[in-house]
């Protein structure tokens, strides 16, 4: 399921920069999504994915839990977006660093 979605993203959405599935050293069950979009619209469109919805979808019925974390600034266009879309996340905002990910 997620090796197929990654190949979706990787085909369909240029606007994602960084898209990985790494496993939890502590805990070979647990895994994590890392990505980073090269702007809101790019999120935008990987949050309305068909592709994405599947996997949402799959993932309600086979994980324990589901939460997204936004390291860094978030756009309001995907604040707003993640607000209304009844998925738990968490937005740590930046207090100092830089990126070299540009749109």
């Amino acid at each position: 399921m997620s090796k197929a979605t990654d190949d979706l993203v990787q085909q369909h959405e240029s606007g994602t920069a960084h898209h990985v599935f790494v496993s939890d050293p502590q805990d070979p069950l647990s895994f994590t999504w890392a990505e980073a979009f090269v702007n809101d619209e790019a999120f935008l469109e990987h949050l309305n994915a068909p592709h994405i919805a599947k996997y949402f979808k799959e993932h309600e019925r086979l994980g324990e839990s589901f939460s997204l974390e936004f390291y860094g600034t978030i756009g309001e266009p995907s604040l707003k977006a993640m607000q209304s879309s009844g998925l738990s996340f968490t937005v740590f905002e930046t207090a100092c660093g830089f990126t070299r990910l540009r749109s």
